[in-house]
């Protein structure tokens, strides 16, 4: 099943990644991104903490690299398109 993470923080304000989340429910901690791929030696590490952020009836994966409010993350979530965590994961 796949799970939308909205970045906020580390140069990554409102970007989309999303990964396949086979387990049965959803486990929030931290998500490390590192580009790939050959002269990605040095790249500095990007550590977010991943929090669920309910908005609107629907709760959203949230990956934060820097301080924020409510109110920016709830302007991200309506900005960016991002979808919500599968109910099934929930």
């Amino acid at each position: 099943m796949k799970v939308e993470y909205l970045f906020i923080g580390r140069g990554l304000d409102g970007e989309i990644k999303t990964d396949d989340y086979p387990k049965q429910k959803l486990l929030v901690g931290e998500v490390t991104v590192q580009a790939a791929g050959h002269g990605s030696h040095g790249t500095p590490l990007k550590t977010f903490e991943v929090d669920l952020f309910p908005h609107n009836g629907h709760v959203y994966a949230v990956a934060i690299g820097r301080s924020t409010t409510g109110q920016e993350i709830i302007q991200f979530i309506e900005s960016s398109g991002v979808k919500p965590i599968p109910n099934e994961l929930l």
